[in-house]
């Protein structure tokens, strides 16, 4: 596997000097706690969105699509947007059993970002990289969660 020239890692926070290793979501039991990056800045766009609105993101092909439990009106009221870091890759690896494989990246140690593109919300991020959103009831959102693979059929 090769690794990639750019890893991207998006927060709501743009005044970060450097990413501590946390873990709020392990993947698996026991997982160490670790700084988390993308070689694809349109992936990393849809981790912009606020943190307390539930999503569920998916990649089919070419197309980048998160669905989200709200409608846009209520979102676009928490939507606070953030920055999207670049990261060296030297400290990175991937994992080809657990996680997003080859598009998700990790490193053990703290990061220092080398630059960092600033958003006034995750949907003006999203917007720049063609990132579908598709504002879900919350019945809909658990049909999606349950059977991610299929999720554009239930919406479109």
């Amino acid at each position: 596997m090769n690794r990639p020239e750019k890893l991207f890692h998006a927060s709501p926070s743009i005044e970060i000097t450097e990413f501590e290793p946390s873990n709020e979501y392990p993947r698996y039991t026991n997982e160490t706690k670790l700084v988390f990056a993308t070689p694809y800045e349109r992936l990393a766009a849809m981790f912009l969105s606020p943190r307390n609105v539930n999503t569920e993101i998916g990649i089919y092909g070419d197309r980048y699509v998160i669905f989200i439990n709200s409608d846009e009106k209520a979102y676009s009221a928490q939507d606070k947007g953030g920055a999207i870091y670049s990261l060296p890759v030297e400290t990175f690896e991937t994992d080809a059993i657990h996680g997003m494989g080859e598009i998700e990246w990790y490193c053990k140690t703290p990061v220092k970002p080398v630059d960092k593109t600033v958003y006034q919300t995750s949907t003006e991020a999203m917007d720049k990289f063609n990132v579908e959103r598709f504002f879900v009831n919350d019945d809909l959102f658990q049909q999606i969660r349950s059977n991610p693979a299929h999720a554009l059929r239930l919406v479109e």
